[in-house]
């Protein structure tokens, strides 16, 4: 792994004599304790100012601002110092302060929090529910989590000093599917959800993430350092938000495999969108429970992401329900601008970076909506689809209380190739996996296009969804394409590459007969408006395990003067069930063939 480090642009902190320490842990636990947001009414008599961003910002999120011609303003001042000095002094416990929110996150009773209610600058408390747990449960997961880490000597220090690091499930039919696959493809069992959104060729276009930042939001990356298709990977730093800890490798697997769809280099079995990308992993999630209070964890994330100069946040995260249902939300909630974690979202946004975030996984479940924070009006909310492009059932659908179009698009989150901690290949069902699917695609696009501003990359990749001019609350603007959205850029009109047109009009007969033949006859829009793009279409033969099994090309001349294809089926294939890809440069459609 690369270590570089960068001067914290929290420094501040150390100014502030704030005693973060483990007594969180090691005090007596008392019903009447909790975490708390406490928000003020100004920043009036901080030492900071907009003439002086290096004093809060690291030099990269400064050039961020000024090639996007984005201003400072207010929000991106740090809090007063002593407004946190004052609430350090009731004997309350400062976890952090919020400067977008203006305010900080604080553990305390109810008696101190009842002091800090009386002092002048606090505007308002908002409740956060923190899991309420007995003594001695709390002090267990404190040990283990001492014990794996070493958390009573690392990571309490606000101004996250020491960051950086230098790190040193399925069955065996799985493993022979990655050998099959090495041979067959490059990108390996990654082949699928790559070649859907064009990956393929962004990769051979040279493309592959350089000098983008992502910062990864998840639950934990469980034994990512362990794993060989992060071997050599990049990574900026890494900070635990729930346990104030540089280590992330604990707790949940879930942002390993996330990760792993994004970064992955293990040529031949898998290799994901962006592999030469640098990441920050953030732990945001607490996987004890479920809880506002990882809103807030959130929302600090996103402004370390936002100082240190990140490009991209790739989330797969979503919240709507709660432990305690009073904290629940309603659907009516979907505005973009009531759930903290969608205001910090937009917030991130308004900074320039490019906020990527799975969609949910309610599609089939009684909230069926998105969930938060995919109501935020400049995030990228990504639903899920198989590998024929069919709409996963358990995708949430839009759209957002006030009419906007969410998903925004959808990627392959059915089926999605990821590495699992067993440092083995694995599948995975869920919007989960569909978004870092669309955050690689981002990622080399960006790099592709590198005078581009955060918000023209996010329309840039809505206006290359195969249903961009006829969007819906199942796939948003459709299924997006690298080489739809370099079209975009060149030519400058949607309507140049944006169409529901299906590739094939007719297919038949299915099943096939004994002669073996498919015929196909392509789509006359398809054919009119795709030949400028592309002078080939491949056709690539897979069986159910996604394996390719046969692969042929045909001319779009051809196609231009004759729409009527007979595909020939080898003979030697023996899959009963066969998937055929038709692939241009600017659209695939599948089509499933049964073989007797």
């Amino acid at each position: 792994m690369k270590k570089k480090q960068i001067a914290p642009p929290l420094s501040y902190f150390s100014k502030v004599s704030l005693l973060l320490s483990v007594s969180l842990f090691l005090s007596a636990w008392v019903s009447a304790q909790k975490t708390q947001l406490v928000l003020f009414k100004d920043k009036n008599g901080t030492p900071f100012n907009l003439q002086n961003p290096r004093a809060f910002l690291s030099q990269k999120a400064i050039d961020r601002r000024i090639k996007q011609q984005i201003s400072l303003d207010e929000r991106d001042l740090p809090v007063n110092p002593d407004y946190l000095r004052q609430i350090a002094a009731t004997g309350a416990e400062i976890l952090y302060p919020t400067k977008w929110q203006n305010g900080a996150l604080v553990f305390a009773t109810e008696e101190v929090f009842a002091q800090i209610q009386n002092l002048p600058f606090v505007l308002k408390i908002e409740q956060i529910a923190h899991q309420q747990r007995k003594r001695a449960s709390f002090l267990e997961d404190y040990e283990k989590h001492q014990n794996r880490t070493g958390l009573a000597s690392e990571g309490l220090d606000l101004s996250l000093p020491d960051l950086f690091q230098n790190p040193t499930l399925l069955s065996t039919s799985w493993q022979k599917v990655s050998r099959t696959l090495q041979d067959s493809a490059t990108f390996g069992a990654a082949n699928d959800q790559n070649k859907m959104v064009g990956i393929d060729k962004m990769h051979a276009a040279g493309y592959r993430g350089e000098g983008i930042w992502i910062a990864v939001f998840d639950g934990g990356f469980r034994q990512w350092v362990n794993m060989r298709v992060f071997a050599g990977m990049d990574i900026g730093e890494t900070y635990d938000f729930v346990l104030r800890k540089p280590q992330v490798d604990d707790s949940s697997d879930h942002g390993s495999r996330v990760l792993s769809v994004l970064a992955s280099n293990l040529e031949g079995q898998l290799v994901g969108g962006a592999p030469k990308a640098k990441y920050f992993l953030y732990k945001t999630e607490d996987v004890r429970g479920e809880m506002p209070i990882e809103e807030a964890y959130w929302l600090i994330a996103a402004e370390r992401a936002d100082s240190v100069g990140v490009d991209i946040i790739q989330s797969s995260l979503g919240y709507y329900d709660f432990d305690d249902p009073a904290f629940n939300y309603k659907h009516e909630d979907l505005d973009g601008r009531t759930a903290l974690i969608s205001r910090a979202a937009d917030w991130a946004a308004e900074r320039g970076i490019l906020v990527v975030t799975s969609a949910g996984n309610e599609g089939n479940l009684a909230w069926r909506k998105i969930t938060f924070p995919a109501d935020a009006r400049n995030v990228l909310a990504v639903g899920a689809v198989n590998v024929l492009n069919d709409l996963a059932s358990f995708s949430s659908r839009g759209n957002a209380a006030d009419g906007r179009i969410k998903p925004d698009l959808v990627t392959m989150g059915s089926g999605t190739a990821t590495w699992g901690v067993r440092d083995m290949l694995s599948l995975g069902n869920g919007t989960s996996f569909a978004a870092p699917v669309l955050s690689g695609l981002a990622a080399g696009f960006w790099q592709a296009n590198p005078t581009l501003k955060a918000s023209e990359v996010r329309e840039y990749l809505k206006q290359s969804g195969h249903q961009y001019r006829t969007p819906d609350e199942n796939f948003g603007y459709g299924i997006p394409h690298f080489q739809r959205a370099q079209n975009r850029v060149v030519n400058g009109s949607p309507d140049f590459f944006a169409t529901k047109t299906k590739m094939i009009e007719t297919s038949f007969p299915n099943p096939l007969e004994k002669d073996n033949q498919l015929q196909v006859r392509f789509a006359p829009d398809f054919v009119a408006t795709y030949s400028l793009l592309s002078p080939t279409v491949e056709i690539e033969i897979c069986n159910i395990l996604g394996q390719i099994l046969d692969k042929q090309v045909i001319s779009m001349e051809n196609i231009a003067q004759n729409p009527n294809f007979v595909l020939q089926i080898p003979v030697h294939l023996t899959s009963q069930i066969l998937y055929i890809r038709f692939q241009s440069a600017a659209y695939s459609q599948v089509l499933k063939v049964v073989k007797p």
